[in-house]
């Protein structure tokens, strides 16, 4: 959902008395595309990927070094194989995580796979 021009100047406002960090799961990208505006505030700080990038200045930098992640194929893998049996489900693939998304599948079907997936 993108913020209102209203909505980003109460920032700009709340953010000559404060440091306000946003924290988004979003992308990069997507973060930058959103907020572009409050980009050059010195004191509006980002957080994306749930934390995994963050920014304080100008330059995005990464919360920690992932090693090599062998594990995405396999976890994605088995999560697709869930995606292909529930309609409307989508895995969203970050640099740092993976998300089995089923807000537009039915709910109890989506909330049950969810189920199989943590055991």
């Amino acid at each position: 959902m993108r913020p209102t021009p209203e909505v980003l100047e109460d920032i700009r406002e709340l953010a000559a008395h404060v440091t306000v960090v946003l924290f988004s799961n979003q992308s990069v990208e997507r973060i930058e595309e959103l907020f572009q505006p409050l980009l050059g505030v010195e004191s509006v700080w980002f957080a994306a990927e749930s934390g995994y990038r963050y920014r304080t200045d100008c330059t995005w930098r990464k919360l920690i070094s992932l090693a090599d992640k062998v594990w995405f194929n396999s976890v994605s893998e088995a999560m697709r194989t869930y995606t292909d049996n529930v309609d409307g489900a989508t895995v969203e693939e970050s640099e740092s995580t993976l998300v089995f998304n089923f807000k537009n599948a039915e709910e109890e079907h989506g909330s049950m796979v969810v189920g199989e997936l943590f055991s």
